[in-house]
């Protein structure tokens, strides 16, 4: 909320640092990942994260156009990026890798199954995700626009 607000109402100070505070807040997110302990999990990371992820918004907001794959590939997760929010948790880590895990006779607890987990959830989330959005958000979006409220 503080994001959208200093945004929308403060954008010059929304941009003012925007290349510091995307560095920062990369340091944070690394460190918030690589640093485990209990009293670090149970108080800070639920505080540094979110912060982290505001800081490298001002950057990412001010990014407009582009070329290559980097930008094609950053446009489109930003696309399907809602479905991958409702996908990603009960859908895909939930219910379809435990399953898989069964299937294929393989545990999160090894290395290559660690591997494996992994590759599959962020495979299946985008595949799902982007399945989501094709045949249900863009549908239900066109719709949308064909209605006219008087």
């Amino acid at each position: 909320m503080l994001g959208a607000w200093l945004s929308m109402y403060r954008p010059a100070l929304w941009l003012k640092h925007r290349n510091v505070l995307f560095v920062i807040g990369l340091v944070l997110l690394y460190g918030c990942n690589f640093y485990r302990s209990d009293l670090f999990l149970g108080y800070a990371y639920f505080s540094l994260t979110p912060l982290a992820v505001l800081l490298l918004l001002p950057k990412l907001s001010s990014i407009k156009t582009g070329q290559g794959r980097v930008y094609k590939g950053i446009t489109f997760i930003s696309v399907i990026s809602y479905s991958m929010y409702l996908t990603n948790h009960m859908i895909v880590q939930r219910a379809v890798i435990p399953g898989l895990q069964k299937l294929l006779h393989f545990s999160h607890e090894s290395n290559s199954g660690c591997a494996i987990t992994l590759l599959l959830f962020w495979t299946l989330t985008i595949l799902f995700s982007y399945g989501l959005y094709r045949f249900w958000e863009q549908p239900v979006m066109k719709l949308r626009d064909r209605i006219r409220i008087k």
